[in-house]
């Protein structure tokens, strides 16, 4: 096996439009507790939303949602819902939740059978509201986290009831269901500017080390809001002896308004990625972005392309992203949403009167997969009837080079040239990520991420991955020179072959910079290269090594490759068109230079090697030296 690993340069570029008003002594004050800066009030809690109640499965309101898995089992946190400071329910498939049971918290919480509130007693700091029943103290956005050997509870509190102040507090338990005594005799973190701060969210880092991000206020319109990290203590209820708090992100794209908060950060396929919420809670513009950071202490890159995550169908808002790994390794995006045409909750008590509240308007949960292509995240499956705007995901081109298909992430299909239209796959589990020819002119195959192959016309199905259970999703296919065969790439190089496919190798045994995103075979079908996201080169059986992109600072990640004619060369594309040859592959020409619409997800070669297609994600066609313009997607 040779191999070549380059470090991983890519840069995103973001906009900056926020100007900083606001004076140098309120913005950047920090304490030992925080840092100082203030802003526009967070969502709050819902006092008529439907109970919750022990022991049943549970639809209902569930904002701000933490998840943990522990042990192959799902436990899902969030703000104060239903008669309950700290609402914890478990699943074990992500579809169903059921509230924790009910338990004796003592006197004199012991009078309701039916406790199961995993915080009974928040903390004593927080003032009382001066209204009835129990829930007197306001509760927000946990974050719950195992940390040496408990589990760590961490929760915004209001801290003045003259104003929207919250501070975070911290508890502790030795049960992720709880309960969670908090001893705190004041906030853990709290910015000395007008609204303090919230939305704490833990992070444990491979090596076992805690942090705790958090947002900072700041002031709408003036300073930008900010979300930050700082090192906790081997604990976790206190900050490590030496460590600083760090900035990650500030509100700096026009799609966030005024907005950004509810940080919460992951580490999947070797990467470090930082979700959050931005623009008005209340609102269709509510929304989902993510930015890639070196480490757990940044520096944070956003995505340009940003928000991953925003209103569709009858889901407005989505918002308080809480990323996990499930129990398959798969990346997961938990989050909260407005049940259409609602963006705000019912009148209280006028709701709970009329028996209407749990038809109005609540912030339910979600769980979506979070997939990963060369041109970077995206939440959930697609399931559209035809290819359009951010749907394709595959372009193959005929055996005779005047035609071409177009796959998109659904299985649809479109057909150009003399590509001939044997359909499309339906009703997938998981989205379409690649497709090649077969050995005919009727025939092409389909590859699911999860390794699903779908065979049409005249290309045999000669085995899939769709009932193994994978490390990482597939993200490509190449065919063999005959057609009688192909192979699967997933994104850790591990390399799948069927049918007259040869295995000569895989990365799948190694720790990859950046995910492996394309394939081509050699001309003789006894080897193959792999490209990686950063233009990182693999090279396995007879295919050579003919340079790179793996040591160069890229404008956008490597989503796609091609060999060339003769097999002496390969061709690698970026996002954003940008065209990279070596050996005897020729440049024909690229989109670097345009602004596109949509970016770049795949490219093929003519059968002569004198030219290439390339199709963008809304279908936007791209030709190249004597590749023939068909149609588009």
């Amino acid at each position: 096996m040779k191999h070549h690993l380059h470090r991983s340069l890519q840069r995103f570029r973001s906009r900056s439009r926020a100007k900083l008003l606001y004076t140098v002594a309120m913005a950047l004050v920090a304490t030992t507790t925080g840092v100082a800066l203030s802003g526009a009030p967070p969502a709050g809690a819902y006092a008529g939303a439907p109970w919750f109640r022990p022991d049943r499965p549970y639809t209902g309101n569930f904002p701000d949602p933490n998840i943990l898995v522990e042990d192959g089992r799902y436990y899902a946190y969030a703000t104060a819902t239903g008669g309950s400071y700290l609402p914890v329910m478990t699943s074990t498939d992500l579809a169903t939740w059921v509230p924790r049971p009910a338990y004796d918290p003592g006197a004199p919480l012991n009078t309701d059978r039916n406790f199961n509130d995993a915080l009974p007693r928040p903390a004593r700091w927080s003032p009382d509201r001066p209204i009835d029943g129990r829930m007197k103290k306001e509760v927000w956005a946990p974050g719950v986290a195992k940390i040496g050997g408990r589990y760590v509870a961490f929760y915004s509190a209001r801290e003045r009831l003259d104003r929207d102040r919250f501070c975070i507090s911290v508890a502790v338990s030795t049960d992720p269901l709880g309960p969670f005594e908090d001893t705190s005799s004041g906030p853990l973190v709290c910015d000395p500017d007008p609204n303090g701060s919230i939305d704490p969210q833990p992070f444990v880092d491979t090596d076992g080390t805690p942090y705790l991000l958090w947002k900072s206020e700041g002031v709408p319109g003036w300073a930008p809001t900010r979300i930050w990290v700082r090192q906790l203590d081997a604990g976790g209820t206190g900050f490590a002896p030496g460590s600083r708090v760090t900035l990650l992100l500030e509100t700096d794209q026009e799609w966030e308004g005024h907005v950004i908060e509810n940080p919460a950060m992951v580490r999947h396929d070797g990467r470090v990625v930082l979700f959050y919420s931005a623009n008005e809670h209340r609102s269709a513009d509510y929304a989902v972005g993510y930015a890639e950071c070196v480490g757990v202490l940044g520096p944070c890159t956003k995505n340009p392309d940003n928000p991953v995550l925003a209103s569709r169908g009858d889901r407005l808002g989505p918002g308080g992203p809480a990323p996990f790994v499930d129990a398959s390794g798969r990346l997961m995006l938990g989050f909260h949403y407005w049940n259409a045409p609602y963006t705000n909750y019912p009148a209280f008590p006028q709701c709970q009167q009329q028996g209407t509240c749990t038809t109005q308007g609540q912030r339910r949960l979600a769980i979506e997969q979070v997939f990963r292509n060369g041109a970077g995240l995206h939440v959930g499956t697609v399931a559209p009837s035809s290819v359009g705007a951010d749907q394709v995901v595959a372009i193959a081109a005929t055996r005779s080079g005047s035609g071409y298909w177009i796959a998109g992430a659904a299985g649809t299909l479109v057909p150009r040239g003399d590509a001939s239209d044997m359909g499309g796959a339906a009703g997938l589990n998981f989205p379409v990520v690649g497709m090649a020819s077969g050995p005919a002119a009727d025939g092409y195959w389909m590859v699911a991420s999860d390794g699903g192959v779908f065979s049409f016309g005249h290309a045999a199905f000669n085995g899939s991955t769709g009932a193994i259970r994978l490390n990482q999703p597939i993200v490509a296919m190449a065919p063999t020179p005959s057609g009688n065969g192909y192979w699967l790439v997933a994104s850790d190089g591990g390399i799948f072959s069927f049918g007259d496919a040869a295995f000569h190798g895989s990365t799948g045994d190694i720790l990859l910079n950046e995910p492996v995103v394309g394939m081509a075979p050699t001309a003789s079908g006894s080897g193959y290269w792999l490209v990686a996201a950063d233009g990182g080169i693999f090279t396995f059986g007879d295919a050579a090594f003919e340079g790179s992109m793996g040591a160069v600072s890229l404008n956008r990640p490597v989503v796609g490759m091609t060999k060339s004619a003769t097999g002496g060369g390969y061709r690698m594309v970026a996002s954003d068109g940008g065209i990279f040859s070596f050996g005897d592959a020729q440049f024909h020409g690229s989109t670097g230079h345009l602004r596109l619409h949509q970016p770049i997800v795949g490219m093929a070669s003519t059968p002569s090697g004198g030219g290439y297609w390339m199709v963008a994600g809304d279908g936007g066609l791209f030709t190249f030296g004597d590749a023939g313009f068909h149609g588009a997607g």
